[in-house]
């Protein structure tokens, strides 16, 4: 039922491919009691497969840096840095007339930790010590993230600022006992090239 499901859907959709970048302030919740926000970035590629001027999916894949700063005095400041593939999956509604809409969106997320990184900051000279990924009892943290990400943004002729939210629904410590979640508060930029084809929606809609 899918398979043919799938072809109707993108027949009768808008869809357009875009770089996009963005800024992060990333916090580890949970078991770090002494975590704080701390900047980072966002850059990957985006897919919106449009099916009306309302709705919309976005989907793709990006280079998403997480973590935490963690304070312990005012001459003691460490960072704990993760890398992630991201691909998100979320449902956008526009709303507005003319060419310039606002968005809400929303939808979960699923990342793989491609590497993570423990740096001393203030009183260490910036070393860094590798942090393992993987599943074994020996590693810290899990390979994989599951989450959810909401905002809003503009689009106008193509493109699109976004601002939201993203956090952890799992668990992402492979330590017995120990509980961390991802948190994101995120601003990206993207512009979209429409690849077609247009939708007989569309093509009356502009006529």
């Amino acid at each position: 039922m899918l398979v043919w499901f799938v072809p109707f859907l993108t027949a009768n959709a808008q869809i357009s491919v875009a770089p996009k970048i963005g800024l992060s302030y990333t916090k580890l919740s949970g078991d770090f009691t002494n975590a704080r926000f701390m900047p980072s970035a966002v850059v990957g590629g985006m897919i919106d497969v449009r099916f009306s001027e309302a709705v919309s999916l976005q989907t793709g894949v990006l280079l998403s840096g997480k973590g935490s700063r963690l304070y312990y005095d005012e001459t003691d400041e460490d960072a704990y840095v993760i890398s992630y593939f991201e691909v998100p999956l979320n449902f956008v509604i526009a709303t507005g007339t003319g060419m310039g809409k606002f968005q809400f969106f929303g939808g979960p997320y699923v990342a793989y930790a491609a590497n993570a990184t423990y740096k001393y900051l203030a009183d260490e000279d910036d070393l860094k010590e590798k942090i393992s990924i993987g599943t074994s009892p020996q590693d810290e943290i899990k390979p994989g993230d599951i989450g959810v990400n909401a905002g809003i943004g503009y689009w106008f002729e193509g493109l699109e600022v976004q601002a939201g939210y993203g956090t952890s629904l799992t668990n992402i410590s492979n330590k017995n006992n120990e509980k961390l979640k991802n948190n994101i508060i995120f601003f990206t930029i993207a512009y979209y090239i429409n690849l077609g084809p247009r939708s007989r929606y569309y093509s009356l809609h502009k006529r």
